[in-house]
C-alpha cells in the first residue's frame, strides 16, 4: 500500500521537473529570439525538442505556448507568498511588511527583459478580463487579500474594510505600475518606490475610507 502513495510523488515531481523544463527552454529561446517577436516566431516543436520532450508531452502541461508566460508571475507570486507569510508570523506591523514585499517584487521584476515585462502583463490582463486564468497557482490579488486579512484582525484596518474591494484595487494598481515602468527607461529604484507608494496610498485610504463610514 505504501507504494501507490510514493509513486504518486515520483510522478508529481517527475511532472513539475517536466514543466520547469518546458518553461525554461521556452523562456530561453524567446530571450535568445527576442521578446517582441520571439513567442511568435518559436513553434511548440521547438520549445518540446529543447527540453527533450514530445509535442504531446507540450500540450499536457500547457493548452497554449503563451500561456508559458503566466509562469513568470506565478514564480514571483510564490516568493511574494513566502515573504509574507514569514512577515506575518514575525508579527511585522502591515505597512512594513506591504513594503518588503513590494520591495522584492520590484527587485525581480526589474530583472527581467522589459519586453518581457509588457509581454507577461498583457497576456495576464488579456485571461483576466476574459475569466480564464486559472485558480492556481496564487495570483497578486490572493497575496494581497491574505495580507489585507492579516491587517484587518491587527485592528490597522477598520472592520468594515471590503478586502476583495481592496486586493483588486491592489492588484490593478500594481500591475498598471509594472507596465508603465517596463514602457519607460525608469530605474529599478523607481519602480519599487512607485509601487510602494501606491501600495501606501490604498492602505491609508481604506483605513480614511472605511473608518469614516458610520
Amino acid at each position: 500500500m505504501a507504494d501507490g502513495p510514493k509513486r504518486s510523488g515520483l510522478l508529481q515531481e517527475r511532472s513539475r521537473r517536466t514543466r520547469h523544463e518546458l518553461v525554461r527552454a521556452a523562456l530561453a529561446l524567446w530571450n535568445e529570439r527576442g521578446f517582441e517577436r520571439g513567442i511568435e516566431d518559436t513553434t511548440v516543436e521547438e520549445i518540446a525538442q529543447a527540453a527533450g520532450v514530445t509535442k504531446g508531452t507540450f500540450y499536457f502541461h500547457f493548452a497554449h505556448k503563451e500561456d508559458i508566460l503566466l509562469e513568470m508571475p506565478w514564480a514571483t507570486v510564490e516568493i511574494m507568498t513566502e515573504e509574507a507569510e514569514r512577515a506575518m508570523r514575525r508579527g511585522e506591523p502591515t505597512g512594513e511588511l506591504v513594503e518588503q514585499v513590494m520591495v522584492s517584487l520590484g527587485r525581480r521584476v526589474s530583472r527581467a527583459p522589459r519586453t518581457a515585462v509588457l509581454r507577461v502583463t498583457g497576456h495576464w490582463s488579456r485571461l483576466s478580463h476574459s475569466g480564464t486564468v486559472p485558480e492556481t497557482p496564487r495570483g497578486f490579488g490572493q497575496v494581497f487579500h491574505t495580507v489585507l486579512q492579516y491587517a484587518r484582525d491587527r485592528g490597522e484596518l477598520p472592520p468594515a474594510a471590503d478586502l476583495d474591494e481592496l486586493a483588486s484595487l491592489l492588484q490593478a494598481v500594481t500591475m498598471d505600475a509594472l507596465v508603465r515602468w517596463a514602457a519607460t527607461t525608469q530605474t529599478p529604484a523607481a519602480l519599487r518606490t512607485t509601487l510602494c507608494r501606491r501600495a501606501d496610498v490604498v492602505l491609508r485610504g481604506a483605513a480614511a475610507s472605511y473608518g469614516a463610514q458610520p
